[in-house]
């Protein structure tokens, strides 16, 4: 009986042990695929390019950022059999309730972003970039600008790849009123060139206004030392009118 509680004491580490190495044995769970996987390996079904994939289920106008609402419903359209509002939440980990094509595939994103900015920088509007771009046609084919786009300084090479954006339904032919995004892109730039002029003008307003704060305080300074000058040698006439002849500023 003695023995009792050591026997006890034993069986209970050995139970102990035992359940451990049991719970050490038992697999992990797997993690399904990251949601990124998940989404390039879905669209890559629809549509082999990505570019083209994400302009023609999420986002037609190249604003390359979506809101949940889109992501949902287009993934809806294309089939996607799965929960698209939780994949939306394991993708959106910002909690922004946007999502970018940069968060899909971010190597697509830096080149269709480099692409939309030499666009609206090298062209004056959509009639403009067909027309340049086409040698004076009023439309646009594949061969012209995978030929044309590095003589207007392009340089991040993928015309190729580029051009299942801008064609985006497999068009033989682009004309300026398929590229709306082009539009947007132009009226973009031009709201930001406007706020960056309004920005510099606020700007040179609250420095001459500094500056002619600065010179009123020096001023006052002056004034404030004058007054006391004048009190102390018991000055008969208004203050006033003697600071005014001595100002040498009109």
């Amino acid at each position: 009986m003695a023995n009792e509680p050591s026997m006890v004491r034993r069986h209970s580490r050995l139970s102990d042990g035992g359940m451990m190495e049991r719970r050490h044995s038992q697999p992990k769970m797997r993690r399904g695929p990251l949601p990124q996987v998940v989404v390039r390996n879905f669209i890559a079904e629809v549509e082999p390019n990505i570019l083209r994939a994400w302009l023609k289920i999420f986002d037609p106008e190249y604003r390359f950022h979506i809101t949940s609402d889109q992501f949902c419903m287009g993934m809806e359209r294309a089939g996607y059999a799965g929960d698209v509002y939780l994949l939306f939440q394991r993708l959106d980990t910002d909690n922004s309730g946007k999502l970018t094509l940069d968060e899909i595939d971010e190597d697509a994103a830096k080149l269709c972003l480099t692409f939309k900015q030499w666009c609206v920088a090298s062209f004056e509007s959509p009639l403009d970039m067909v027309y340049r771009l086409s040698r004076g046609k009023d439309y646009l084919s594949e061969e012209d600008f995978k030929l044309r786009c590095r003589l207007f300084d392009w340089k991040d090479g993928q015309e190729e790849w580029l051009w299942k954006g801008v064609a985006l339904h497999n068009e033989e032919y682009v004309r300026p009123e398929m590229l709306k995004w082009m539009a947007l892109g132009k009226e973009e730039h031009r709201e930001k060139e406007e706020l960056k002029k309004l920005a510099m003008k606020v700007h040179a307003v609250k420095i001459r206004e500094r500056q002619m704060l600065a010179q009123a305080a020096g001023e006052q300074v002056h004034k404030y030392e004058m007054a006391k000058a004048v009190k102390a040698l018991c000055w008969p006439g208004e203050f006033r009118i003697l600071w005014k002849a001595l100002d040498k500023d009109p």
